[in-house]
């Protein structure tokens, strides 16, 4: 062998270890990884669609019984799923069903809200154990409302005899641009906030981790995992309150964008020249749709003598200053003609929000929610209207529109739900176990 080949052979034999040592540590890696995405999975298909049994579970995720009933093991030993007693074939051994231990843990969720704060309770199923909600208002600053909610969570933790160890973390919802990974409200127009460390100041004062997001990507996520958007694998979700914003459910996960500000369509032009936004433009769907937009479009019409005015202005007690969205809702419900007509504008205006979303992503059905949607009635029809005719080809015919159905709880259990998607997930998993080390 010339000493060309014996340099070959040497350098063979130096690296050789090396590279299997990598193989090794990336091959433990990756079965790690498998094993944890297949316990996921198990977890999740029994949330979704349990009681199941083991065969079903496997027909379900297309993983081998030995593996399922593996997973399964290491599930209830966790206290993660329990049995749920036997199924009822017809004939032949019966097989014993298996459900989420929706009593094993608890989340916490807090929507925090221009006119309202809520914090939940909810266990892993997302049903409301306890409930404190409370008006925002004269708490001040931003460290104001925070300390605010962290007493909350310490209050109803107490009240209700949670231990920590059975908290997995806490979700925050809160409106505007938030940045997830650092747990910042960047910036919030209805709240005034900029660049609030929420996620570090929060966990400081309680100990527990902490999950922030845009409010109405939470309300989304659990209308999609509790309520009308349930099972949905491409959703919208538009809340309507004091501001109005979209949650986007694309192929099953939440959409968040490049910069996390996907769904911002409150602040999309629809009335060019109309009213100023909060945001500083003007004619966005915010500014002529919201809550507050509805009684400042009522104000206006009133203040210009329009036909039912003065009927309009007596259910707000006479005082113009007073008039609210919910005395426009009452006045149309009993025929007011210009409470009527301010309503079946804003499903327009709505509906013209609601077809820019849905020529971009094709949802297959739009949850409407937040507080405004209480009067649903009285504009859906002119939402659908808008959709269908704002569409390519008509396409909004085949949308659902729905009303949501966790209503004033969409946010707070959103938030929790936040944290329950990060528990079923394989990283959840995975700092479960590692908790439990």
């Amino acid at each position: 062998m010339g000493s060309s080949d014996e340099k070959n052979a040497v350098d063979v034999i130096k690296l050789n270890p090396v590279s299997y040592v990598a193989a090794v540590e990336m091959s433990t890696v990756s079965f790690e990884r498998m094993r944890l995405e297949n316990r996921s999975a198990v977890l999740n298909v029994i949330r979704k669609y349990g009681p199941l049994s083991r065969t079903e579970i496997v027909g379900r995720t297309g993983l081998t019984l030995t593996a399922v009933s593996k997973i399964v093991s290491e599930l209830q030993r966790s206290g993660l799923i329990c049995d749920a007693g036997a199924a009822n074939p017809n004939g032949g051994r019966k097989a014993r069903l298996l459900r989420i231990n929706s009593a094993a843990r608890v989340a916490v969720g807090v929507n925090v809200g221009y006119s309202r704060i809520c914090t939940v309770l909810t266990d892993l199923d997302g049903r409301i154990l306890a409930r404190h909600a409370c008006v925002n208002r004269g708490l001040g600053s931003p460290q104001g409302v925070l300390d605010y909610v962290a007493d909350t969570v310490h209050g109803l933790l107490a009240e209700n005899g949670v231990s920590r160890d059975k908290i997995i973390a806490v979700g925050v919802g809160i409106p505007g641009l938030v940045d997830t990974r650092r747990g910042i409200s960047v910036f919030s127009p209805n709240l005034n906030w900029h660049q609030v460390p929420v996620g570090e100041y929060l966990e400081s004062r309680l100990g527990l981790p902490v999950i922030v997001d845009n409010d109405v990507r939470a309300a989304t996520l659990g209308e999609r995992w509790h309520g009308a958007g349930k099972g949905l694998r491409t959703l919208v979700g538009l809340f309507v309150g004091t501001g109005i914003g979209a949650g986007l459910v694309i192929d099953g996960k939440l959409h968040y964008g490049a910069t996390e500000s996907a769904g911002e369509i409150g602040h999309t032009v629809v009335v060019p020249g109309g009213p100023i936004c909060s945001c500083g433009n003007r004619g966005c769907l915010e500014a002529v749709a919201s809550g507050r937009a509805i009684a400042d479009r009522a104000k206006v019409a009133v203040a210009a003598g329009a036909p039912g005015g003065e009927e309009l202005l007596q259910i707000a007690g006479g005082r113009l200053e007073n008039l609210t969205a919910e005395h426009v809702a009452l006045a149309a419900r009993q025929g007011n003609v210009l409470g009527r007509q301010l309503m079946e504008e804003t499903g327009r205006f709505l509906g013209i929000g609601v077809s820019i979303l849905c020529n971009v992503i094709n949802p297959e059905a739009v949850v409407l929610g937040g507080g405004v949607s209480r009067s649903s009635d009285l504009f859906l029809g002119a939402v659908q209207d808008a959709l269908e005719t704002h569409t390519l080809e008509g396409r909004g015919r085949g949308v659902k529109v729905l009303v949501s159905q966790l209503g004033a709880d969409a946010g707070p259990v959103g938030a929790a739900t936040l944290v329950l998607q990060k528990m079923f997930s394989a990283e959840g998993l995975a700092q479960e176990a590692a908790g439990q080390g």
